[in-house]
């Protein structure tokens, strides 16, 4: 759970004077361009009052939970892939992931001890913060191996599939005797003469 400080609804504060729309709006923006979705409450909504009385009474919902939304460009690319992931390539976006991971919960940090040392400049950060994280997560070109551009989120998709694919496969394999003659047996003895038998009626 997160202190804000701020309120995206006017439903979210009773008492005293409504809260001014564009702050309100400011605050939603900043949320969605950071990819933060709020959870929701249950019982009470408001987390905080002023403790005063009559006119001056008012309380609001300030502290809310919210969570990192999926990665929309790691998903783009995995709809637009056409057949099946080897697990190596699964190994490698897995690692992505928590790399993001990671620094989502960097940049959530940092965020709330910037919001409380900023106050009404923290909109302004996040704006800021939120813009310069999508351009550096943003993969716009590759090149093949013939130096031919891919700019196209489907071209970019296939041109990295086909990469991992050529890096974990092969069309030509040579001295696989080789390489499997270092491996222990499988199958003791036993076990093969009692593959080599023959049926019984209980297995018919």
């Amino acid at each position: 759970m997160e202190d804000f400080n701020e309120i995206i609804s006017q439903d979210e504060k009773a008492g005293a004077t409504l809260k001014p729309y564009r702050q309100m709006e400011i605050f939603r923006e900043a949320l969605e361009d950071c990819g933060l979705s709020d959870l929701g409450f249950e019982d009470s909504k408001y987390t905080w009052c002023n403790g005063r009385e009559g006119r001056e009474f008012t309380k609001e919902r300030l502290d809310r939970v919210v969570i990192a939304e999926k990665r929309e460009k790691i998903k783009e690319l995995q709809r637009l892939n056409q057949g099946e992931l080897s697990e190596s390539i699964k190994e490698v976006q897995k690692d992505v992931d928590n790399f993001l991971e990671a620094e989502d919960l960097k940049w959530c940090q940092r965020a709330k001890q910037r919001w409380f040392k900023d106050g009404d400049r923290n909109t302004q950060f996040i704006h800021s913060y939120a813009n310069q994280r999508k351009k550096s997560n943003s993969i716009l070109s590759i090149s093949n191996e013939d130096g031919v551009h891919a700019t196209q989120p489907k071209e970019v998709s296939d041109l990295f599939q086909a990469f991992y694919m050529d890096v974990f496969t092969t069309s030509q394999p040579q001295g696989i005797k080789d390489s499997i003659a270092h491996l222990g047996k499988t199958v003791t003895a036993e076990m093969n003469s009692q593959l080599l038998n023959e049926f019984t009626s209980k297995e018919i």
